[in-house]
């Protein structure tokens, strides 16, 4: 499976906090890139091991992250359109086959801010789009009109500096964002707003996934043959004698391992009460 990073923006399949290059940058900074032969693993290995470390924050964080989700569903489809250097004359893009050119009608302004400025204006004035700038001054196209009526209309751009997040608008329950970042009502200690996906949220993913590469972070409890929970197992030779301590409670008990180096991270950004077990 192939890593769909969060940006901040609540990309709706978004599966992973980081990228493979962002894991290996973090680990080879701090001279562990062999940590658990993480140099030598395939890329589809490691891959893996950052969305299983993302699906790990998700499980056992997500409940106790201040704050709440950005991007929580909506009836109206979108697209997002992300522009990288000031556009040349005769640069377009097209929305439901109605082209926007540069130099033609779209103002080329001094700088990126003023050339999506120009662009915002030309299609909010055709009245079938609104768009709006994200937290990540990217241009959020979205179809005025609720329901199934935007599905599916189709969006293009003719240069490369010019990218759509998608090829056409997606929209509905879709757009709600699957993971905890980005979040709203979420504050720093100074009292600053937390935008986007944290660093420190990023560099717990990476803490993680190097965990995960060489083994599950969530491993199955060892059970008897009456599904009891087995907490301490002893053996003794001459004569054979066995000692099972088994976990108190339900017979099904979930045990979380603590991750120190990750944990401390991510407890940053949790409710008041410590590190959760």
């Amino acid at each position: 499976m192939t890593i769909v990073v969060e940006d901040g923006t609540g990309i709706f399949n978004a599966n992973g906090y980081i990228s493979l290059a962002y894991a290996s940058e973090y680990l080879s900074l701090r001279g562990r890139s062999l940590e658990n032969n993480w140099a030598g693993r395939s890329i589809s290995d490691k891959e893996a091991a950052i969305i299983s470390a993302t699906d790990y924050i998700e499980s056992r964080w997500a409940p106790h992250f201040r704050g709440k989700k950005r991007f929580v569903g909506s009836d109206r489809y979108r697209a997002t359109f992300t522009l990288s250097a000031v556009p040349s004359t005769g640069d377009k893009i097209t929305v439901a086959g109605v082209d926007y050119v540069y130099g033609g009608g779209v103002e080329i302004g001094q700088d990126i801010s003023l050339c999506l400025d120009a662009l915002s204006e030309a299609v909010n004035g055709d009245g079938v789009f609104s768009t709006y700038r994200d937290l990540l001054d990217k241009l959020v196209f979205e179809y005025r009109a609720p329901g199934i009526s935007g599905n599916g209309v189709q969006v293009s751009s003719n240069f490369s500096s010019g990218v759509w997040s998608s090829g056409t608008l997606i929209g509905s329950l879709s757009n709600s964002q699957p993971l905890s970042f980005p979040r709203e009502f979420l504050y720093g200690p100074s009292g600053e707003e937390i935008v986007g996906v944290p660093e420190e949220i990023m560099k717990a993913t990476a803490e993680y996934a190097i965990r995960a590469v060489g083994s599950s972070l969530v491993p199955d409890p060892l059970v008897d043959n009456t599904s009891r929970v087995i907490k301490l197992q002893r053996k003794r030779v001459g004569p054979i004698e066995t000692e099972t301590e088994y976990q108190e409670g339900a017979n099904f008990g979930v045990a979380i391992r603590p991750y120190p180096a990750a944990d401390l991270l991510i407890s940053k950004f949790t409710k008041p009460g410590g590190v959760y077990r």
